[in-house]
C-alpha cells in the first residue's frame, strides 16, 4: 500500500504500551511492506524501551523518532514531525489505541489518491474493547472474533457525507490525507498543546478550506486505556477555549488565521 503510517505517542500508562504493539503488530500483519513512523515524546523510559520492544517483536520497516518534546501530550506537534518525514503523498494518520480492518485502511488510500483529500477509514459504528479481550482474536486477526465489552456507539447517521457537522462527530482515531493536495493545510495546528480539540479543529479547518473529504463505510475497534491526569489538564481546558473561539471566527478572520491568500 503506497503509503505511510503515523503513530503519535506519549508513553503515559502501561495501557498505553500494550495498546501501541498491539496496533503494530497488527499493521505489520495486514501491510508487511508499509513503512510505519512511531513520534515518540519521551516519558518513562520510552527511548529506551519501545525500540527495545520493536527488536523483541521483531517488527521491521518501523522509523523510530524521538521527537525531542517534554510536558503534556503534544499531539498536533507530534503528528507534524510525521508528517515533514513521510515519503508518500497520502498518509494514515493512526492513534496507537485502535483498529481498522485492513479493506477500510485500503479504502481510505486509494480514495485520498483518486478524488478526496482527507479521508475518515472509518463510521459506524464504535467498538470499545477491554484488555483481556483480544486473545482469541490476535490468533489470526478476525474482528468477529473481538469481544465488546459494551454494546457498540454509533457515531454518525450516515457514513459518506462532505458536511462538516456529520464529520465533526468523529475526528480522531484515524484519518488518512493527501498531503500534496493539502499542502500547507495538511498540517495540524500547533497552537493546540497538550490533549483535546485538536483533531476537531482539524476537520473544521477543511470543511472552512471547502476541501472535498468523506469516510468509509465501517467500524472502528478501540482499546482500553487508563485515563490519565494530563488528558485533562490545564492545556486541555485551554484547547477547548481556543477550539470554541476558533469555530465563532468570521470568515474573514478565519482566512488570516489560517493563511489563505
Amino acid at each position: 500500500m503506497d503509503t505511510n503510517f503515523i503513530i503519535p505517542f506519549r508513553l503515559d500508562s502501561e495501557d498505553r504500551l500494550k495498546n501501541l504493539f498491539r496496533a503494530l503488530i497488527y499493521l505489520r500483519y495486514k501491510f508487511p511492506s508499509t513503512k510505519i513512523l512511531i513520534i515518540n515524546q519521551d516519558i518513562n523510559d520510552s527511548n529506551t524501551i519501545i525500540p527495545e520492544y520493536l527488536i523483541k517483536y521483531n517488527i521491521q520497516n518501523v522509523e523510530f523518532v524521538d521527537s525531542g518534546i517534554s510536558g503534556p501530550f503534544y499531539k498536533s506537534k507530534l503528528i507534524n514531525i510525521g508528517l515533514n518525514k513521510c515519503e508518500t503523498d497520502v498518509v494514515v494518520i493512526h492513534d496507537c489505541d485502535v483498529l481498522i480492518p485492513k479493506e477500510q485502511l485500503e479504502l481510505s488510500v486509494k480514495m485520498c489518491y483518486d478524488e478526496y483529500s482527507v479521508v475518515y477509514p472509518y463510521s459506524n459504528p464504535q467498538y470499545d474493547v477491554l484488555q483481556n479481550k483480544f486473545q482469541e482474536f490476535e490468533q489470526d486477526y478476525d474482528f468477529k472474533k473481538i469481544e465488546y465489552s459494551v454494546p457498540p456507539r454509533m457515531m454518525l447517521h450516515q457514513h459518506s457525507t462532505n458536511n462538516y457537522p456529520v464529520i465533526g462527530y468523529a475526528p480522531g482515531f484515524c484519518i488518512t490525507i493527501n498531503k500534496k493536495k493539502l499542502g500547507k493545510y495538511a498540517f495540524y495546528n500547533e497552537d493546540y498543546i497538550g490533549w483535546g480539540c485538536e483533531d476537531g479543529e482539524y476537520i473544521f479547518k477543511m470543511d472552512f478550506l471547502n476541501v472535498k473529504m468523506t469516510r468509509v463505510y465501517g467500524p472502528v475497534f478501540h482499546f482500553e486505556h487508563e485515563r490519565t491526569e494530563t488528558q485533562f489538564s490545564d492545556a486541555t481546558s485551554k484547547n477547548y477555549k481556543l477550539y470554541e473561539k476558533t469555530i465563532r471566527m468570521a470568515a474573514d478572520e478565519l482566512k488570516k488565521y489560517y493563511g489563505v491568500e
